[in-house]
């Protein structure tokens, strides 16, 4: 009786409206929802962005698809935020894979298809053809191949030889006929199937990503939405110029950010953020494992080894494992790349090389997977995991970093750098010269654990790897200069710039271009993570200060005391200035240390220099007018047993 009365009901239950079943059919229809990218902050590994996107949801349950999405987005931090009265019931994402549009093909490109299906229909032709000059020839051929056949009339014989002499040559004749146009044909073919590729290669729409939200509804309303997601090829790094005009004034630290994005979108008349936060980096606190000695495992450093003319270099294959670990190197310099990407393919397990190119990366069963490395600038890798040791060779992608292209009439916001600070009018430069100007607005903020900088105005950062240079800020930093000379290494003297309670500027780690007198002199490093309370700053060599170090042959004696030798060396330091100003200069020596009790070292005359007695570091401060030379002796002696090879200088 169940059985009897189960199809009307169902079938009573999709007839009438407002029942489960007919929600669920409205569920079911999609409605697409246009969003356009609105702001990005970028992190220094990946970036968060947010589009926005306005719709009419209709009352009820409905299914809203956000397309046009890059498909490397992590399913993991898509938001969906609405600002009206509907609720959330799901969000979900799904790649969307693209194709060449057959039905909007230009009329060429349809008269290519005509031909290739003629072409096609006169290959299936000139191949029946074919396999009848072929079923003839072989006819002919057994003809000929009997012809003293006893029963045979002669007469008869003589007519078959006749024919076979007569058509064979005419049958060889028309297959070669057939097999060249059927080449023909193919060639042909081939062309158009190769002019048909290019044009699908050029109209496919790219692989994009979407987010699948099911909203409900009490009524028709319009809703605006803002929907946030990450993705992992941006990122930003810090440079500085630091710049001295003169001795008498501050330092300048002009503050840049070099940003680049490959995410597969254009980001366009956007509000970019810069934070000094990474989404890859783990937000828990680590936890210490137990030290095995001899160890089980061990990391590659740089210092072990260099990079293979290969990709990828594995360990020992093994059956299963649960972490992985290696490094990643570029292939040409033989360098270790921090930073890049390490993703296990199909799962949320991700990673960063730290600042040795080492990586660790750990899940449950990893073995089999497919694991991709990447980062701007250079080629993706990926390999199968069998094993848990997987070193990286990256190769440099055709496309550089620091290229700049100028195209005619280019986008004023397109391969540039912006000068100017906060407030101040700017202008940019492509290849060194200004071309327009622009007001920068850079707002600085401090967050409990990170540091973000808004750009403004709105700019756009295409999808190309290319890296914009925007300066964030300006820091006038007072310094108190001084030359600085160590001879007995290097006979000259170099202009130093320290600057006190330097960690007041929350300066990030990144290079310096170093001006003196607007002239470039080199570059240096800037290691935020020095805890001493003075920068030091080398700005170069000085070649006005004339420098010269030298034994003192008339003092150096050798004397020996029974079991024991001494010798007394002296040092002769003549330092003149040849610049048309007064100069301060610290001229830095050294005294041998001993570290056995058998061997004495004592001081002699060190001409009013300040002597550190833990390290033998000598130093002496000397004022120099213009054209003054100065002159500093210092001697020691040391008493060790006879034999005893010692190296002094």
């Amino acid at each position: 009786m169940r059985t009897r009365f189960a199809l009307p009901v169902v079938l009573s239950l999709l007839a009438v409206p407002g029942t489960a079943a007919d929600v669920f059919a409205q569920s079911t229809i999609e409605t697409p929802v246009e969003t356009r990218v609105d702001r990005v902050t970028v992190f220094t590994f990946g970036a968060r962005i947010t589009r926005l996107g306005t719709v009419r949801v209709p009352a009820g349950t409905h299914v809203l698809v956000f397309s046009g999405l890059p498909k490397e987005l992590d399913p993991a931090s898509l938001r969906v935020t609405p600002d009206g009265p509907v609720t959330i019931q799901s969000v979900t994402s799904r790649i969307k894979y693209g194709n060449a549009d057959s039905l909007n093909a230009p009329d060429e490109v349809l008269a290519l298809r005509r031909r290739l299906d003629d072409l096609n229909d006169e290959q299936e032709l000139l191949d029946v053809a074919i396999e009848s000059i072929d079923a003839e020839q072989q006819y002919v051929a057994t003809l000929s191949a009997n012809p003293s056949d006893s029963e045979r009339p002669l007469a008869d014989l003589v007519g078959i030889a006749d024919f076979v002499r007569d058509r064979m040559p005419e049958i060889k004749t028309r297959k070669l006929n057939a097999g060249r146009k059927s080449r023909e044909l193919r060639e042909e073919a081939e062309r158009i199937r190769k002019q048909l590729r290019e044009y699908a290669s050029s109209s496919r729409t790219p692989d994009v990503a979407e987010a699948i939200v099911t909203v409900s509804s009490d009524t028709s309303t319009e809703v605006a939405f803002d929907l946030t997601y990450t993705v992992s090829s941006a990122s930003w790094r810090t440079h500085y110029d630091v710049r001295s005009p003169s001795i008498d004034e501050p330092i300048t630290l002009v503050h840049f950010a070099d940003i680049a994005q490959n995410s597969g979108e254009d980001w366009n008349d956007v509000s970019v953020t810069i934070s000094t936060g990474d989404l890859h980096r783990s937000n828990e606190l680590p936890e210490l494992e137990t030290l095995w000695l001899p160890n089980r495992a061990s990391r590659f450093s740089t210092s072990q080894f260099r990079p293979s003319p290969t990709s990828v270099r594995t360990g020992a294959p093994v059956d299963d494992t649960d972490r992985v670990l290696g490094t990643v190197w570029d292939k040409q310099s033989g360098e270790p790349i921090p930073g890049a990407n390490i993703v296990v393919v199909g799962t949320n397990e991700r990673t960063v090389t730290d600042a040795g190119g080492s990586y660790l990366i750990r899940g449950q069963s990893l073995a089999q997977r497919n694991i991709q490395v990447s980062f701007i600038g250079y080629q993706s890798v990926m390999t199968s995991i069998t094993s848990n040791v997987i070193d990286f060779y990256l190769d440099e992608s055709a496309m550089e970093l620091n290229e700049i292209v100028v195209e005619a009439e280019p986008d004023p916001f397109d391969n540039i750098i912006f000068r100017g600070g906060r407030g101040e009018e700017a202008r940019y430069v492509v290849d060194g010269r200004g071309v327009a100007s622009v007001s920068l607005d850079v707002s600085r903020s401090e967050r409990r654990t990170v540091t973000e900088y808004t750009i403004g105005p709105r700019i756009s950062i295409p999808t190309d790897a290319k890296k914009r240079t925007f300066e964030i800020r300006q820091i006038e930093a007072p310094a108190d200069f001084d030359y600085v000379t160590v001879p007995k290494e290097v006979p000259s003297a170099f202009l130093t710039a320290r600057i006190p309670n330097w960690s007041q500027y929350d300066l990030e780690p990144g290079s310096m271009a170093l001006y003196v007198d607007e002239v470039f002199v080199g570059s240096a490093a800037l290691d935020p993570t020095n805890t001493a309370d003075t920068l030091s700053i080398g700005l170069g060599e000085d070649p006005s200060v004339s420098i010269k170090r030298e034994r003192r042959d008339d003092f150096s004696k050798r004397n020996f005391f029974g079991s024991k030798e001494e010798r007394r060396l002296g040092f002769r330091i003549t330092i003149r200035n040849n610049r048309e100003e007064a100069n301060a200069l610290t001229i830095r020596d050294q005294i041998p240390i001993s570290t056995d009790k058998s061997v004495t070292v004592d001081a002699g005359d060190l001409s009013g220099g300040m002597l550190n007695k833990e390290t033998g570091e000598i130093k002496w401060k000397v004022a120099l007018d213009p054209g003054e030379t100065h002159t500093i002796e210092f001697d020691y002696s040391a008493r060790y047993p006879k034999g005893l090879a010692l190296v002094l200088d």
